[in-house]
């Protein structure tokens, strides 16, 4: 959800999508098709047949990259409204990357995070959701997925590792 310049934020990266020209840039890398080899191919009924299996499979990828890009803005815009995320900002501003004191009946308290609309059940819920917008992203802008499975097994091994340090 950050604005900063400097954060390559999922809003940002949205928002720099939304230049067409950007766009188009990336729809036409990510439908660039690699084309047969046909170093002296006499038959050129077969090298027509070949062109016209590469335009017919580049059309379909960007095809593809428009279905991308059509679900990124439905999962963004769905998830830039969310309550739920804005809670979740709440305290990450408030209690994660800040810590906010204000001052109650003359004395400092923390930030409650419990007021900020936000439940356990929520959590699942929401990285889901950013996760499926990363992954979004990755084959908008990259043209390649994420490996989560991949990524949760060496969180957890490394987690493992760390609490059961001896040290």
């Amino acid at each position: 959800m950050d604005n900063h310049d400097q954060t390559p934020s999922v809003r940002r990266l949205v928002d720099a999508l939304g230049n067409p020209l950007v766009r188009s840039e990336l729809r036409k890398r990510y439908s660039v098709v690699q084309p047969a080899i046909t170093d002296g191919e006499p038959d050129e009924g077969l090298l027509e047949l070949l062109r016209r299996m590469d335009e017919r499979e580049a059309k379909q990828l960007g095809e593809e990259f428009d279905r991308h890009y059509a679900n990124l803005l439905h999962v963004w815009s769905t998830l830039a409204s969310s309550e739920v995320i804005a809670g979740f900002v709440k305290i990450r501003d408030k209690a994660s990357a800040h810590t906010e004191l204000t001052i109650q009946d003359g004395a400092y308290s923390f930030f409650d995070i419990s007021t900020a609309g936000v439940t356990w059940g929520d959590l699942r819920t929401t990285i889901a959701s950013v996760q499926h917008a990363v992954e979004l992203l990755g084959a908008v802008i990259r043209g390649a997925g994420f490996a989560w499975g991949m990524l949760d097994e060496q969180l957890a091994r490394a987690a493992g590792d760390f609490w059961s340090s001896d040290d």
